[in-house]
């Protein structure tokens, strides 16, 4: 009896700051379900646990039973629980598979506790570091291209010899070919006004270019009412107003719900349906209300009304 005893394994729990996180909500329940799971999973020696995304989907699949993106909600809750400092991994940016993650304040074998603050501190010596170098570089980029301009000046400025003047235009110098070009450009947007339209219209989509909505894999909240207001728009001529302190928590759980390829099928239903005309005519074109659960309700119905 007490050997099969010994063989248990026992893990320590903060009970007292966890319970303290849950009822200040400076930690949210699914935040802690994975903070939790990868608790139970870690090595009692190191407190460190090799995860994959891929593994913990299946893993909290049941967990998280009505989310459809589920590897993209693991992949937030770990992100935001690294923003606050209760775990550590590094930057994966574009890589896939396997990552070490470190819990803080995991109980390890020796009876210590695992400080991971020395991990943000290294960080944030290396953000100021990267600061510097580009301050740097851009100084010296600076000083290279006033430097250059100067020379450019003292060179134009300097009186022509005739043997310069039989040089073929062929081998002009690059300053005379591009005064050239703009001079010629100039005259050429002054005579042709549809010209300059199309180059100030080109300009104008490189200092504020589309957001490609339809190509996102995952919508953030601003992503989806920035397609609410451009949706609205062009069907009625009027750019609606949105109360984002109401309606952020009502658009991500629709997202991780329904996923966000069902954002605009809901929208084209209540905007064109039968069953939400009251609901238009005495609502309006409200984001909030069209993510409530009463017009989810309504939506999901009618799929089945389909189906019928």
């Amino acid at each position: 009896m007490e050997e099969n005893y010994t063989k248990k394994r026992f893990l320590k729990i903060p009970l007292n700051e966890w319970r303290y996180e849950l009822e200040s909500g400076e930690i949210s329940w699914d935040e802690h379900s994975l903070r939790e799971w990868l608790w139970f999973k870690a090595d009692l020696d190191t407190g460190k646990v090799i995860a994959d995304c891929k593994v913990l989907e299946i893993e909290l699949k049941r967990r998280f039973p009505r989310i459809k993106q589920l590897k993209n909600k693991i992949n937030k809750l770990l992100l935001s629980l690294k923003k606050k400092r209760k775990l550590w991994f590094p930057e994966h940016t574009g890589k896939r598979g396997k990552i070490e993650i470190e819990l803080q304040g995991f109980p390890l074998m020796s009876r210590e506790y695992l400080d991971i603050s020395h991990r943000f501190q290294a960080e944030v010596e290396q953000r100021i570091d990267k600061i510097h170098l580009q301050k740097d570089n851009s100084e010296a980029e600076a000083l290279e291209t006033k430097q250059r301009l100067e020379r450019t000046n003292a060179q134009e400025n300097q009186p022509s010899s005739s043997s310069e003047a039989e040089v073929p235009s062929s081998r002009e110098s690059k300053q005379i070919k591009d005064k050239k070009d703009k001079i010629e450009l100039t005259h050429l947007i002054s005579t042709h006004p549809e010209i300059n339209n199309t180059i100030q219209n080109e300009e104008k989509e490189k200092k504020e270019p589309e957001k490609n909505l339809m190509g996102l894999t995952f919508w953030s909240s601003e992503d989806v009412g920035y397609y609410f207001q451009k949706l609205i728009k062009e069907k009625t001529g009027m750019e609606p107003q949105i109360n984002w302190e109401r309606v952020s928590h009502k658009i991500g759980t629709f997202l991780e719900v329904y996923g966000p390829e069902e954002v605009p099928k809901i929208f084209n239903f209540y905007l064109e349906s039968k069953e939400c005309e009251k609901d238009r005519r005495e609502l309006g074109f409200d984001l909030g209300v069209i993510l409530s659960p009463y017009i989810i309700n309504k939506w999901i119905a009618s799929h089945s009304d389909e189906k019928k």
